[in-house]
C-alpha cells in the first residue's frame, strides 16, 4: 500500500510538471508561450532594515503579461459537472524564489484575463475570460530579497486552454444553419470605420462619438470589432477606451455595459466590404445626417447609413 503510494504521488507530480510550464524571467529577459510575453520591470529599490534580522533589498516590481499576437485569445468557459471542466482566469504566476516575505510584502502574484461576455437569448452571460491582441495586463508588488541580491524570478505559465478568438477576412462570407447568409468580421482588429455617403470617420478625438476627417495616426478613430461568439452580434470598442459604442437613452454613444443596446448586427449589403450596423435591441441603424452622427430607424436603406471597414 506504502509503495502504491507513493507511486500515485509520483505519477502526480510528472503530470503536474506536464500541465505547467516554468520559465526564468529578469526585467530584461521576460519569457514567451502562446503569443504571451511575461515579465517584470523594477519601478524603484531600497535598502530596507527587516526587525533584528538585518538590512535586505526592497523592489518595488510592476508584473505585466502582454498580448503581441495578432488575435484576441480565449480561455472558454466548459460546460459539465466537477471541478475538471472549470476554466479559470489566471494567466501566469510569478514566483520570487528568494524573498523573504516578511513586513506585509509578497513572495508570489498571479496575472487574471478578463471575463468575457456573450448575449445569449437577450441575456448577458461570461463566455470565458479573454487578453485582447496588444493588451497588456499588469500589476503591482513589493519583494524583500537578502541584501544585495536581485530578485529570482519564475514565471509559471498557467492558461493551457487558450486559444485565439475565431476570426475571418473582412468582406468574407458564411452560411450559418439556417441557411442564411452574413458577414463575418476579424474579432482582434483595429479597423477605421467610414462612412460612405461622407466620407468621414468614426472616432473620439473631442471625448465623446462623432464621425469626422482623421488623421491616419489617430487611435481615437480605430476600433476592435469583436464578434459575441454563439450570437451574431459584434461590439465596438475604441482603442483608448474599453467602453462600447452603444445606443445611451435615445442617441449614440459610448456605454460601460455590454447589453443588446451595445451589441450591434452587420447586415450586409451588394458590396461584400459595405455594411449597415443595426442596434441588436431597438433595429435602429448608425447613420450621418447633417454631418452628425446619429441613430435611426427610418435610414436604413439609404447611403449615409452604409459603412466600409478600413
Amino acid at each position: 500500500m506504502k509503495q502504491l503510494s507513493l507511486f500515485c504521488l509520483f505519477t502526480l507530480a510528472i503530470l503536474h510538471s506536464f500541465a505547467q510550464q516554468t520559465y526564468t524571467v529578469t526585467d530584461k529577459s521576460p519569457a514567451l508561450a502562446d503569443g504571451l510575453e511575461m515579465g517584470y520591470t523594477i519601478k524603484n529599490t531600497a535598502e530596507k532594515a527587516v526587525g533584528d534580522k538585518g538590512e535586505f533589498s526592497r523592489y518595488a516590481i510592476r508584473f505585466y503579461v502582454k498580448n503581441i499576437s495578432a488575435q484576441e485569445k480565449i480561455i472558454v468557459i466548459k460546460q459539465g459537472l466537477g471541478s475538471l471542466v472549470n476554466s479559470s482566469d489566471e494567466l501566469v504566476q510569478f514566483n520570487c524564489l528568494n524573498a523573504t516575505g516578511a513586513r506585509f510584502t509578497t513572495k508570489s502574484a498571479i496575472l487574471r484575463a478578463e471575463p468575457y461576455n456573450e448575449v445569449r437569448d437577450k441575456r448577458t452571460v461570461l463566455a470565458g475570460y479573454s487578453i485582447k491582441a496588444g493588451q497588456t495586463i499588469t500589476t503591482d508588488a513589493v519583494v524583500i530579497v537578502p541584501l544585495h541580491q536581485q530578485p529570482n524570478m519564475q514565471a509559471v505559465y498557467l492558461a493551457k486552454s487558450l486559444q485565439p478568438i475565431a476570426s475571418a477576412v473582412i468582406g468574407t462570407q458564411e452560411t450559418n444553419p439556417r441557411g442564411t447568409i452574413r458577414q463575418v468580421f476579424p474579432t482582434s482588429a483595429f479597423k477605421r470605420i467610414r462612412n460612405t455617403l461622407s466620407n468621414t470617420y468614426l472616432n473620439l478625438e473631442t471625448g465623446s462619438i462623432r464621425c469626422s476627417t482623421v488623421q491616419t495616426d489617430w487611435p481615437s478613430a480605430q476600433w476592435r470589432v469583436a464578434m459575441l461568439p454563439g450570437s451574431g452580434y459584434y461590439t465596438f470598442t475604441n482603442r483608448l477606451k474599453a467602453n462600447y459604442v452603444a445606443i445611451v437613452g435615445i442617441d449614440l454613444g459610448m456605454s460601460r455595459t455590454l447589453n443588446n443596446r451595445s451589441s450591434w448586427i452587420l447586415e450586409p449589403t451588394q458590396d461584400v466590404n459595405l455594411f449597415r450596423i443595426k442596434n441588436a435591441e431597438t433595429g435602429e441603424f448608425v447613420c450621418v445626417i447633417a454631418g452628425q452622427v446619429t441613430i435611426s430607424s427610418l435610414m436604413g436603406k439609404n447611403d449615409n447609413s452604409i459603412w466600409v471597414f478600413e
